[in-house]
């Protein structure tokens, strides 16, 4: 038995559809097979998007050289992250690592101080 709202199969005997409510009771009696369920159009292609081309080993490589330069990593994680001129995947991949970047410098700052404090602590306490 299937429901004709929504096209459910049921259990033979049920009343009223579980999924959308509907009354299934004088239906059954007259046709218990029929289904006025109608599918759903089809997902839309998007094949008019254009595809980036993959980043090559080399570009990679390249990119892993430049953030061993101290500053300048910071510099081109900047610049790549909100700028234009790199693809979508150099691009996030830099926001990437600057969110983990601050997350991690945050994380040290409050570590830093939690030392500083019980070294502090313990110096005046054992003075």
């Amino acid at each position: 038995m299937y429901c004709n709202q929504c096209g459910k199969a049921l259990p033979d005997g049920t009343a009223f559809c579980t999924e959308c409510g509907a009354d299934l009771s004088a239906r059954s009696a007259a046709n218990p097979q029929t289904v006025n369920y109608t599918m759903p159009p089809p997902q839309p292609i998007y094949s008019d998007m254009p595809l980036e081309p993959a980043m090559s080993v080399k570009d990679w490589v390249i990119t892993m050289l430049l953030m061993m330069i101290p500053i300048a990593n910071i510099v081109f994680l900047i610049v790549w992250a909100v700028g234009d001129g790199c693809g979508l995947t150099k691009r996030n991949w830099a926001r990437a690592q600057l969110i983990l970047t601050a997350i991690s410098t945050g994380f040290v700052i409050i570590l830093y101080i939690f030392i500083f404090v019980i070294i502090g602590y313990s110096y005046l306490t054992f003075r």
